[in-house]
């Protein structure tokens, strides 16, 4: 494994998992991390959190869990995952509270995957 994988690795993220789903190919699972940098998931939540929006943030949080899951950023997934279960019991604040956890994650997983 590369370094830059591992550097992945320490940072939580499926690698190992996430390469068997990828046919071990390095390369094509570096181009697909480097198209998550334009993924727009993240930010339309934050848009739509403040526009008070429960139900298109909600969606939003859906689509990142899901890209986070595909690419082994278990960070993300892990939080978007425990926000979907709060926005799927009625409670939408919970989720909220989860928010600056998520972008603390969201930005040092981007900042390894710029890397690239």
């Amino acid at each position: 494994m590369s370094d830059y994988l591992d550097k992945l690795s320490a940072n939580g993220v499926d690698v190992s998992g996430t390469m068997e789903r990828f046919m071990n190919n390095e390369d094509l699972y570096k181009r697909i991390l480097k198209k998550f940098t334009s993924d727009t998931s993240f930010a339309d939540a934050v848009r739509a959190k403040e526009e008070g929006n429960d139900e298109e943030t909600q969606m939003h949080i859906h689509t990142l869990k899901g890209v986070s899951a595909n690419l082994g950023l278990t960070p993300i997934f892990a939080i978007t995952d425990e926000m979907m279960q709060h926005f799927r019991s009625g409670a939408p604040q919970a989720a909220y509270d989860l928010f600056g956890s998520l972008e603390e994650k969201y930005q040092q997983l981007m900042h390894l995957i710029e890397e690239i």
